[in-house]
């Protein structure tokens, strides 16, 4: 276990929605460790995303666009949704936008910017941790 505040900043790409512990201890426990005004940079799919309707939705253009690449997500989207029915099934989900920007406002994060990603199913932020520290017992921060 790191000690609280002892990084500038922390870096989740794609990591908290494939978590089977869900995704609000993980971000409670990066928020522990990130030093007042240290940055939490986060990338996640949201509730909102769906593989299988994006792909059809979207992949005209995109087949148009890069028809090789293309072929292969056609091909690996009945893995992509098989992997994501079992971690849903042991206990990942994905956070809706609004759960999201709330619980780390809650945490204390500031000046949070966030930027759609996915055709509108994920989100790419960046939040300053806050200066204000949380409760040891806070609820926030217990598994």
């Amino acid at each position: 276990m790191q000690a609280n505040k002892s990084f500038d900043g922390a870096i989740a790409n794609l990591l908290i929605c494939y978590l089977t512990c869900g995704w609000k201890h993980p971000l409670a426990e990066l928020s522990r460790v990130i030093r007042p005004g240290g940055y939490l940079y986060l990338g996640t799919l949201l509730k909102e995303w769906g593989f299988t309707s994006v792909l059809w939705k979207h992949a005209p253009q995109e087949f148009l666009r890069d028809p090789v690449s293309n072929f292969r997500g056609l091909k690996y989207r009945r893995i992509v949704s098989r992997i994501s029915r079992e971690l849903k099934r042991h206990g990942a989900g994905f956070p809706s936008r609004q759960e999201l920007m709330d619980f780390l406002e809650a945490l204390g994060f500031e000046e949070i910017t966030v930027v759609s990603t996915y055709w509108g199913g994920g989100v790419a932020l960046r939040a300053r941790a806050g200066r204000k520290p949380l409760p040891s017992e806070s609820p926030l921060v217990s598994p």
